[in-house]
């Protein structure tokens, strides 16, 4: 998709009628083109999204954003001085962030689709799982000349806290410092009091490192926490 039109296309073509109302549950994040909102995300708007990304500290670092959606916040890492972003999601995700990179004509970020590779997160979210994933890894490090660990890993809103540290016990390697926004709805009708969000965060993310609370975020109390693994090397597990 070379043009504005073309891509506005391709994300309306997520659209369902759900009791009567347009909504697209794919698109999550704002679809963002030339310093303006081609499409709006359906949960996390753009006027809100300052807050995240003043949250990061990604200048001349490489970034890894897992989950990365429309590729909006890896975009804005990049444009924060980050020096290489891999955005990592389903196809349609990275068809969006590809395009918006041909159309901007940015340089040092790719979207590619990925890999969990975890046996209980596979029957938790079947079609969360494609055998390109550890390819996207080693195509950075052959062709892109990345190293890992990832300077900054990002794992914002993909999943509630127990399945990220499911996820990350198997990957906290790839990156020397995490950010990490968990989703903090536990059953249907209760959303997590900021206190509880806080306390949950700081208990259960000490399992995969130091962990300091950043602050919190613009969607349902969540809170932005940042872990620090120490890591030096990345090795696959699985």
């Amino acid at each position: 998709m070379k043009t504005e039109e073309q891509l506005l296309k391709y994300a309306k073509s997520y659209e369902e009628i759900i009791d009567g109302e347009i909504i697209n549950k794919h698109i999550y994040l704002p679809v963002y083109v030339n310093d303006k909102i081609l499409y709006e995300g359906l949960r996390r708007f753009h006027k809100n999204q300052h807050i995240r990304v003043d949250m990061l500290d990604v200048k001349d670092k490489t970034v890894v954003d897992i989950g990365c959606n429309t590729g909006y916040l890896s975009i804005q890492a990049l444009k924060k001085g980050a020096s290489y972003v891999l955005g990592l999601d389903y196809e349609y995700g990275v068809r969006i962030g590809e395009s918006i990179k041909e159309i901007e004509n940015l340089k040092n970020i790719d979207f590619m689709v990925f890999l969990i590779n975890d046996s209980d997160l596979a029957r938790e979210f079947p079609d969360l799982f494609d055998s390109r994933g550890l390819d996207a890894i080693n195509y950075v490090k052959e062709y892109r000349g990345i190293k890992t660990p990832f300077d900054v890993g990002l794992f914002l809103s993909i999943y509630p806290i127990d399945s990220i540290i499911k996820y990350l016990k198997l990957s906290v390697d790839l990156a020397k410092t995490w950010y990490i926004e968990p989703t903090n709805h536990r059953s249907f009708g209760h959303t997590q009091t900021k206190e509880e969000t806080y306390d949950e965060g700081m208990s259960k993310l000490s399992l995969l490192g130091e962990v300091e609370f950043v602050g919190y975020t613009d969607y349902q109390n969540r809170g932005m926490f940042k872990v620090e693994t120490g890591s030096t090397e990345w090795i696959p597990k699985g």
